[in-house]
């Protein structure tokens, strides 16, 4: 004769900390151009997201940012 016990178990938890990664990309003919597409990308996403679920917006920190040209031309040739 054989026993078999089975059981579920289940455990939630709140988090003491959430970290999210998110990438915007925006393209432009300057850099300048590039930039302000940039932050208005970030703006529509915390006004949009972070601040309609109510979180603090002191709780967003960036890492870094670049600025990378797609093309490069030589005019010379």
């Amino acid at each position: 004769m054989e026993i078999f016990v089975e059981g579920v178990s289940r455990k939630n938890v709140a988090p003491d900390l959430v970290i999210a990664n998110i990438f915007f990309n925006a393209k432009g003919k300057t850099s300048e151009e590039a930039m302000q597409r940039g932050v208005n990308n970030v703006s529509t996403f915390t006004n949009l997201v972070v601040l309609g679920v109510g979180l603090p917006i002191e709780s967003l920190t960036t890492k870094n940012f670049s600025i990378n040209e797609d093309r490069v031309y030589n005019e010379d040739d």
